[in-house]
């Protein structure tokens, strides 16, 4: 009868359901550990390595959690890995993607460590080698998403990308510099690729605690961004704020807004970051810097400058 049959199709998709939302978590997805490294070898030249394990799961949220990952180095530098971190998780919200949107509950990864290094020879180890094939088949796709209309492709939402216990190094061999920011922990949510984009968290760079939020807006007409930041050292010792407009997003960016800086003593700013450094008694006093801000990637402009040294006060421009 058309009843048994309507409950035989009920029937059949409801054990095809149940069946896509459990079966991924049955898979031991170690097994493709080779296949995703692979697929990575071919994008990028470079070995990933997956020490730990994979696990995948539908119910209740789609997610993703890999252990133990390593990205490898250039050759000629003196550390094996590029990256590397202890476990990555991504979750995303599985109602939403029914109506096709992507609701990123969560991005976390912990203990991720990064080297940025630049070799005596003008190699740069963040510069990948990138087969020709990869390169040429990326340039042939339709790129008509770049207007920056946001009605093309899917909606996008990050509730949370966080970072826990990170670690960023920089060195450049000619130069001999070498810099490390640790204990990076913050977290960055965007409520679409259109904004608006929010970050805060804290990190230690030469010793001193550091703490930051940034906020932009929006992106309008994919060429402006109202952007506001604000980082804060240890104890008061120094604030910094800046707002203002990103413009030219896509051609030639420039910042124009205005910076406040704010300090209890300029010494003990210069003492923190370089201890060794003997200075004069007149700059243990309270620092205040006010301006204007017009700036680009190759110059920057101070206009309507005020800067104030205990009693000492002086204007102008840079």
């Amino acid at each position: 009868t058309v009843r048994k049959i309507l409950i035989g199709i009920v029937v059949f998709l409801a054990l095809g359901i149940i069946g896509i939302l459990v079966v991924p978590g049955l898979i031991d997805w170690n097994n493709y550990k080779s296949e995703i490294t692979a697929q990575v070898k071919e994008a990028t030249g470079r070995q990933l390595t997956i020490a730990g394990d994979i696990s995948l799961s539908v119910l209740p949220s789609p997610v993703v959690v890999i252990n133990d990952v390593a990205f490898a180095n250039i050759s000629g530098s003196k550390d094996r890995n590029m990256a590397k971190l202890d476990s990555l998780e991504v979750r995303i919200a599985l109602v939403p993607l029914l109506s096709g949107t992507i609701q990123v509950e969560k991005v976390k990864l912990v203990k991720p460590s990064i080297i940025l290094e630049a070799l005596s020879d003008g190699r740069k180890n963040w510069e990948l080698d990138i087969p020709a094939a990869a390169t040429s088949s990326s340039s042939g796709q339709n790129t008509s998403t770049s207007s920056g209309s946001s009605s093309e492709g899917p909606g996008i939402q990050l509730d949370n990308f966080e970072l826990i216990d990170a670690t960023v190094v920089y060195r450049d061999a000619s130069t001999g510099l070498s810099e490390t920011i640790s204990d990076i922990n913050g977290s960055f949510r965007m409520a679409s690729l259109q904004g608006p984009f929010v970050s805060d968290g804290a990190l230690v760079l030469r010793g001193i605690p550091i703490s930051y939020s940034a906020g932009v807006d929006g992106i309008y007409q994919g060429r402006t961004a109202p952007i506001k930041a604000e980082i804060k050292l240890k104890d008061g010792l120094l604030t910094a704020a800046m707002s203002g407009d990103l413009t030219n997003l896509t051609t030639d960016p420039k910042f124009n807004g205005k910076t406040l800086i704010k300090g209890a003593s300029l010494a003990a700013v210069i003492k923190a970051f370089s201890p060794k450094t003997v200075l004069p008694p007149v700059l243990n006093q309270n620092l205040e810097i006010q301006s204007d801000v017009i700036a680009s990637a190759t110059e920057a402009h101070l206009k309507d400058l005020v800067l104030t040294l205990g009693d000492i006060s002086a204007s102008g421009e840079i």
